[in-house]
């Protein structure tokens, strides 16, 4: 994987560390803010899991299957760094919001069936809900998580000055 980053996308900071890390950073926060108020050690540390490996899910599927993508194309064209990862990590954190979204709406009728609304609609009226604020924000943090973790791409020197 790395030989071909190299060939072709030069300009891309990548690590599977990164890969693996930095879509962490955010779901172990919520886990663990959602988890504060539980009572008993047992249920506090099964909702914390449950929770985590929920969000690790989701976070890791977002950075691999389209933060770094988008990331390997960018880069072809502009020089990455933290500020542009993390503003296309705030960016595409809108994809898995509509996703989740769709899923609530989905089941937001009587008894759980078929919604009373139209889905943009829905969506217009949802701007309070702190799961679009999560997903931003966890956008955000793994873009910018991601460049400081990975390495810099090396620069290839054998060509300067020769002609």
């Amino acid at each position: 994987m790395q030989s071909l980053l190299k060939k072709y996308f030069s300009g891309m900071r990548f690590s599977w560390h990164a890969l693996v890390w930095a879509p962490m950073f955010t779901p172990l926060v919520v886990a663990a803010l959602f988890t504060v108020g539980v009572n008993g050690v047992k249920a506090g540390a099964t909702a914390f899991v449950v929770l985590l490996v929920f969000g690790y899910g989701v976070s890791f599927a977002s950075t691999a299957g389209l933060l770094l993508p988008v990331l390997c194309v960018l880069s072809r064209f502009t020089r990455l760094t933290v500020w542009k990862s993390g503003l296309i990590g705030l960016l595409l954190a809108v994809i898995p919001y509509l996703a989740i979204s769709f899923l609530m709406w989905s089941s937001s009728g009587t008894d759980s069936g078929p919604p009373d609304t139209p889905f943009r609609d829905f969506l217009l009226n949802d701007w309070d809900n702190f799961i679009l604020w999560i997903c931003l924000a966890a956008g955000a943090i793994t873009g910018v998580a991601f460049m400081l973790l990975a390495p810099a791409a090396p620069v290839d020197r054998g060509t300067v000055g020769k002609k």
